[in-house]
């Protein structure tokens, strides 16, 4: 389901570079843009402008501003990073497990099974008759 999602999202970084651009609405002043690399929100307050009400800041493809409207702006990459990781984790605890199963170890603690090899005295699994 993650590989799916991190897939998705490097469909959507990819897309967000087209000439049309993409917009949602999210309901009345509210929207989300995918556009240059970048999740944009808008949502635009009406008459609410105050002159020192004037947060603003941009660092890494991140931004966030609110004048007379709440601008948030989050990198597609920062997300294609957090959505890679899950599969990445799993992808290297399989590498590790078919290692020590490939070097006769527990695939489970990492015990030496060469004098045991139909159950591992250390965490007491029980290996399957092919490994």
């Amino acid at each position: 389901m993650s590989l799916l999602l991190c897939v998705a999202t490097v469909a959507l970084w990819i897309g967000s570079y087209r000439s049309v651009r993409t917009a949602y609405s999210l309901g009345p002043e509210r929207e989300i843009w995918a556009i240059r690399g970048q999740i944009q929100y808008f949502r635009w307050y009406q008459g609410w402008y105050s002159g020192d009400l004037q947060d603003d800041w941009r660092y890494l493809g991140f931004g966030y501003s609110r004048k007379n409207f709440l601008f948030v702006c989050v990198p597609i990459w920062f997300l294609t990073f957090l959505t890679i990781l899950p599969p990445a984790r799993w992808l290297w605890l399989r590498r590790g497990e078919n290692r020590r199963i490939s070097e006769g170890q527990c695939a489970v603690c990492g015990y030496d099974l060469r004098a045991t090899p139909d159950r591992c005295p250390e965490c007491g699994t029980i290996l399957a008759k092919g490994a």
